[in-house]
């Protein structure tokens, strides 16, 4: 006969933050950050609302008076400059 004996593992619960967790989050978020720092004041404004606040392309053309297309075209040139993009089409 052969007995299976239950072994419980502790496996890390999904709302805890590991300190690699963190230390990689931060790390993403300087990058981000230092990356913005090439946009101009509107499309930091559209990045920053869009990917942080969640705000839609329609609630950011009536802020910037623009309409969603022209929000989304400031978007998309935004996103190649952070890339790094743009800089390789030259």
């Amino acid at each position: 006969l052969v007995s299976f004996d239950a072994q419980v593992i502790d496996m890390p619960d999904d709302n805890i933050v590991l300190p690699l967790d963190k230390l990689i989050s931060l790390e993403i978020e300087h990058e981000v950050l230092g990356r913005m720092q090439c946009l101009t004041g509107r499309e930091r404004f559209v990045i920053t609302n869009y990917y942080y606040d969640n705000m839609s392309v329609k609630q950011l053309a009536v802020l910037i008076d623009r309409t969603p297309a022209r929000v989304g075209q400031i978007r998309t040139e935004a996103l190649k400059k952070m890339s790094g993009y743009e800089n390789q089409e030259k």
